[in-house]
């Protein structure tokens, strides 16, 4: 469901504030913060703050049978989990640390990671840029 820039803005302003991410930190996020922005008022990304979940509804579906229509991610990151990921994946560069971000927020393996689209596969990248 496509929504105002405005309703948009304000959801992402509102994520800010409940990850309680600091001025410095949002300012050095502009960019990501626009592309959620542009994504929310496009309907590929829907925010349910009151439930902790961010939906990123997929362009090309994943899985065997394509049934995997929407990556769900919860908006708590426990650093143990994303640690053991880390480790998992048997790197710490950038794209590996995204990977394993999505991995955690979403509970899909980094396999299902890479399967993504290129489409798809930006806006997640974004989305778990967000959380770093």
């Amino acid at each position: 469901m496509k929504v105002s820039v405005e309703t948009a803005r304000k959801e992402v302003k509102d994520l800010i504030e409940l990850k309680k991410m600091r001025p410095n930190k949002a300012a050095r996020m502009q960019g990501v913060v626009e592309q959620l922005v542009e994504a929310v008022t496009l309907g590929d990304v829907v925010f349910d703050l009151p439930n902790g979940k961010i939906t990123q509804k997929l362009a090309f579906p994943l899985g065997e049978n394509k049934t995997v229509t929407e990556l769900v991610y919860d908006i708590r990151i426990p650093v143990r989990r994303l640690n053991e990921a880390y480790v998992r994946l048997g790197g710490v560069d950038g794209q590996a640390k995204i990977n394993a971000c999505i991995e955690v927020l979403t509970n899909i393996f980094a396999t299902q990671v890479l399967d993504l689209e290129p489409t798809d596969k930006e806006l997640a990248d974004y989305i778990a840029v967000f959380f770093t």
